[in-house]
């Protein structure tokens, strides 16, 4: 499993220097808006990670340090800018560089890419050396996503299978709720089949997972059903919905601009209703049960601290 992740990182490396690459020569070439939004999205990202890293340098000369919370948000806002610095370097390229080849390149980089970002959260949970019982429950968990989602594979996106990872970020930590949603997304894959949408599907879900338990932890997302429900819907048509929307329309057209993008958002959108509402259902009907039971489990092995 290393050599794999260290495969791994190499070309998620090589995929980010080759968009940094074309970035730079997008912005030597490109003229308009186009060059303007990459130049903010370029300078938003370098500011953030300056006072990220540069910051926290600078606090641990004085025996300092981030918060969490801060750490996160930096962490989050880095991982935004960056997403939209790709998607505006290949739309830039695309445009450029009229061609198949061009935009299969340009799908293969945004895949790498998006491996590269789901990275950190697997070499975090193998260096830290979890517990068989931690990797049981997790186990289970990811089983129980990928039962779920093949019982209702009749009813196109009425799956259990979001309202399962963000009850697993709010109980487990964000750590743990990423983890359930991308592996159960790549196992319940065998079933419904894999392709270049997979890591988009275990980006999009783990990141929902990611932000319930942070979200959780901070104490802006409370553990009633309400609040549940209502922030299932949002992430179900805002944050999945939406890498996936983005994701068909890399992947499917053979060029990226604003029509192709409105008209794939617009025929997605009945769907991403669709799973809002069931995980809002979902979460309605198990969000107390669940937690009950895994607040039990938390609390009988005295494992999974907080993160």
């Amino acid at each position: 499993m290393l050599e794999w992740m260290f495969v791994g990182t190499l070309g998620g490396l090589g995929a980010v220097v080759l968009m940094g690459l074309e970035a730079l020569n997008c912005l030597l070439t490109c003229r308009g808006k186009r060059r303007t939004r990459l130049l903010y999205a370029a300078a938003g990202l370098g500011i953030v990670l300056l006072l990220w890293w540069g910051g926290d340098a600078l606090l641990r000369l004085i025996g300092l340090s981030w918060r969490r919370w801060v750490q996160t948000a930096f962490g989050v806002a880095a991982l935004v800018l960056g997403m939209a610095g790709a998607f505006l370097t290949v739309h830039c390229g695309a445009e450029r560089r009229a061609g198949r080849l061009w935009h299969e390149a340009a799908v293969g980089i945004a895949l790498l890419m998006l491996l590269e970002g789901m990275l950190p959260f697997f070499l975090a949970f193998e260096g830290r050396r979890p517990g068989a019982r931690e990797i049981a429950i997790l186990a289970t968990l990811c089983a129980m996503g990928v039962a779920g989602r093949a019982a209702f594979f009749m009813l196109p996106q009425a799956k259990p299978v979001l309202a399962l990872t963000i009850l697993s970020g709010v109980a487990l930590g964000g750590e743990s709720g990423f983890l359930v949603g991308s592996v159960t997304m790549l196992t319940s894959n065998i079933l419904f089949g894999q392709g270049p949408w997979t890591p988009w599907q275990m980006f999009g879900m783990g990141i929902v997972g990611f932000l319930a338990g942070v979200l959780a932890r901070t104490g802006w997302l409370r553990r009633s059903r309400g609040s549940l429900c209502a922030f299932g819907a949002v992430s179900a048509i805002v944050i999945y919905g939406g890498m996936l929307n983005t994701a068909s329309a890399l992947m499917a057209a053979g060029e990226l601009n604003r029509g192709v993008l409105l008209t794939y958002y617009l025929a997605g959108f009945p769907m991403d209703c669709v799973h809002g509402l069931s995980t809002a259902a979902f979460l309605w009907l198990g969000a107390e049960p669940m937690l009950e039971k895994l607040e039990r489990l938390k609390t009988k092995y005295g494992w999974m601290n907080e993160e």
